[in-house]
């Protein structure tokens, strides 16, 4: 597993380009070649799709008991990648510490800024969301709060921000409190819309809950929302 990801995290940090001559028209062998670049020898492909542009192609491995999923756009660049285990299932009982989760992120993704860890639950068991960003990438692992597997990766290129410096976690939360000063923030995570990346943030003091969307490089407040509950 190192190995692979290894690849991976190295040509995604990189953006290494994936140069393959185009094929005859009709050909998916500059997909598939490009694809099976990020992905572990033994990995079967299941499905070919098209979507908005982008060409998408899953693959299954049997020894790993885990589906991939690589999504490349019409030059056959890396857009996202993912997997999920099968039994992707949480646990009811938490031992793992969040900075072992965080760490189940680092030790594929380096140079990763870990953004929030918290968590969360899913058909009942519990289970770790880390969110991140690189300077290239950004995304969101899921972790076993008892063994430290890797449930599932979310892995997007930032093609549109990839030399833009982000304000951080910490800075966001901090704009956010001056809007609604003593109030407590219960979500804060990156997101990406229409190419914009921003982070999302609710916060609640008493009965008033608050919500806020800030532009990931430039700090500026996109949305507030103010509500009595």
């Amino acid at each position: 597993m190192k190995k692979w990801y290894g690849i991976l995290a190295g040509s995604l940090v990189a953006l290494t380009a994936i140069s393959i001559p185009v094929l005859a028209a009709g050909s998916s062998i500059t997909a598939q070649q490009a694809a099976e670049k990020y992905l572990p020898e033994g990995s079967a492909l299941v499905e070919t799709d098209r979507d908005d542009g982008l060409q998408e192609l899953k693959y299954y491995h049997r020894d790993n008991q885990e589906v991939y999923e690589v999504k490349l756009d019409a030059n056959q660049a890396l857009v996202e990648f993912s997997s999920e285990l099968l039994n992707d299932r949480g646990s009811a009982t938490v031992t793992l510490s969040e900075e072992a989760a965080k760490q189940a992120v680092t030790n594929e993704l380096a140079d990763a800024e870990i953004l929030s860890v918290r968590l969360d639950y899913d058909d009942g068991l519990q289970e770790y969301e880390v969110r991140f960003q690189t300077p290239q990438v950004y995304g969101e692992y899921k972790v076993h709060p008892e063994t430290g597997a890797v449930l599932s990766r979310e892995i997007k290129v930032g093609a549109s921000s990839g030399n833009a410096t982000y304000i951080g976690q910490e800075k966001a939360i901090q704009i956010a409190q001056q809007q609604a000063p003593g109030a407590t923030v219960y979500k804060c995570q990156l997101d990406r819309d229409d190419g914009r990346v921003r982070y999302e943030l609710e916060l609640r003091n008493g009965l008033w809950e608050y919500e806020f969307e800030i532009d990931a490089v430039s700090g500026q407040i996109l949305k507030s929302e103010k509500d009595f509950d």
